[in-house]
């Protein structure tokens, strides 16, 4: 007698030995069972056996398939035996190693994080699973029987399952906080637990320490990586389409310096509000770091410790403030031994800074405050410290290039004026920095086609036309006439209309 079941022609007495695990010929421990009884034809589709089935086969029930089948029988083809299938294709959910057993209870709507450890009691395998509940909810015996229900269809037979408690770990993190003006020192401290905490924030960001929590880093180019956890260091961000929420702001840069009267139009109009204009010019404004300028500024970010105690710690603080692009300090004297502790600045952009903007204010109060208040009764080291925009200083060149008779003239040409331009902007000089021919014509000689050149004049913008061997720029001063102190200068090239280039034939 046979029975058809799915498929399948199967003779019963090698199904007994299939359910039962019998031993059909010789084979080494952990190796499935191989039925040798079974005919040629006996099995028609392997892709059948795919979920487990119970079939009453008139003495007794057996099972047929397994959620996570160790190993299937191929199709028979060609008069030939029945062949083991290189992949077995799992058709339903189940726990069979312990990050299964993590992964799956991780579906629980009220489960943020598992782990579990598989191991042996002394007479039964369990897996031990450590919950942490969302919002830091108690693991009780209610909850237990509920994960326990939720687990049941996919545990493995002959695994045990207990859910356990998290045993949470104490970190100590000491900040020192600054708080500003205008702020309560509780509404900070509050904020800052938050921030370091595992929930969810109510303005829709995670907590520091929360197991859902991301990375997110800006690449030179302006590309944004977000990096998730892989499951052991951080949750694993869930399989699916669309399930991920995004919302982040966007800026212009220095796009957003706009002159006084541009602003105009909101973004957003609320109810009651007919116009808007800016009375005061926008400044401020930043691109991000650039990755040289990191590695630049990453030295001196440690070095004053968030403390003003040496004349130097004033130009290394000013330097790492944020909106800052050049600072130096100069100690002047001003007279009855009484020091002045000057400082001259230019923003990131390399315009002056304006003593009624908002940046100027922010730094002046970030050094008062960095500042011991016991050395400035002290010390008159410390006495007073006035804050300028430098003095931007511009020069003028003219020059006469041979030009290789292989190359283009013009091309040339326009390649010498944007290497000029770039080897004297704001970026590449520092305050007090002077210019020499000498330094000029080694530049222009640097470019490919270049075969000989005559610096032809070399003075500042606004005086008479010469060739001078060096132009200065000078650090501050107190001038004693006026009793002010005058600012440091910055050399600049006119980058408008102050290079004259021009080919030489002979």
């Amino acid at each position: 007698m046979q029975n058809r079941v799915q498929g399948f022609v199967l003779r019963r007495p090698c199904l007994d030995a299939i359910a039962s695990g019998g031993n059909h010929g010789s084979r080494s421990w952990g190796e499935p069972p191989r039925p040798r009884c079974l005919p040629k034809t006996a099995l028609h589709r392997s892709d059948q056996v795919s979920f487990p089935a119970h079939r009453n086969l008139g003495h007794r029930p057996s099972t047929l398939g397994s959620r996570r089948p160790l190993f299937f029988l191929a199709p028979a083809r060609d008069n030939k035996s029945p062949r083991r299938s290189k992949n077995p294709r799992p058709s339903r959910a189940g726990s069979v190693k312990e990050s299964d057993y993590a992964t799956t209870i991780q579906r629980h709507p009220e489960v943020q994080k598992a782990a579990a450890q598989l191991r042996w009691t002394g007479s039964w395998y369990t897996v031990f699973i450590v919950v942490d509940r969302y919002s830091g909810r108690p693991i009780d015996a209610q909850f237990r029987e509920e994960l326990l229900a939720f687990m049941a269809p996919y545990r493995l037979m002959g695994h045990d399952i207990e859910i356990q408690a998290p045993y949470f770990v104490n970190l100590d993190i000491a900040l020192t906080v600054h708080v500003l003006p205008n702020y309560f020192q509780s509404s900070v401290k509050r904020s800052l637990m938050e921030t370091f905490s595992n929930k969810d924030l109510a303005v829709g960001q995670r907590g520091f320490f929360h197991p859902q929590a991301y990375i997110v880093r800006i690449d030179d180019n302006g590309n944004t990586n977000i990096t998730f956890g892989d499951g052991q260091s951080g949750a694993r961000l869930p399989t699916g389409d669309e399930n991920i929420t995004a919302t982040y702001r966007s800026g212009i840069r220095l796009d957003g310096e706009v002159g006084a009267g541009s602003l105009t139009v909101l973004q957003t109009r609320p109810l009651g509000i007919v116009e808007v204009t800016n009375p005061l010019p926008a400044i401020g404004a930043a691109s991000p770091e650039t990755r040289d300028q990191a590695r630049s500024q990453a030295p001196v970010n440690i070095l004053p410790m968030e403390r003003i105690v040496s004349v130097q710690d004033f130009e290394t603080f000013t330097r790492t403030f944020a909106g800052i692009g050049k600072a130096t300090v100069a100690t002047l004297e001003i007279g009855q031994n009484l020091p002045l502790i000057h400082l001259t600045i230019a923003d990131r952009n390399g315009n002056q800074v304006s003593p009624d903007s908002i940046l100027y204010t922010n730094l002046f109060n970030a050094i008062n405050a960095a500042r011991d208040p016991a050395q400035q009764r002290r010390l008159a080291v410390a006495s007073k410290v006035e804050i300028d925009s430098y003095e931007a200083l511009y020069f003028n060149l003219q020059a006469g290039i041979w030009v290789d008779y292989r190359y283009r003239s013009d091309l040339v040409l326009s390649e010498v004026k944007t290497l000029l331009v770039s080897a004297f902007a704001f970026e590449q000089r520092t305050f007090g920095q002077g210019v020499t021919a000498a330094e000029v014509t080694a530049l222009i000689q640097r470019v490919d086609g270049v075969q000989a050149v005559n610096l032809e004049a070399l003075y500042l913008t606004g005086t008479t036309q010469e060739l001078k061997s060096s132009l200065e720029a000078r650090l501050a001063i107190w001038n004693s006439e006026t009793k002010q102190a005058l600012p440091a200068q910055l050399l600049l090239l006119n980058s408008q209309d102050g290079v004259n280039l021009h080919q030489v034939i002979s």
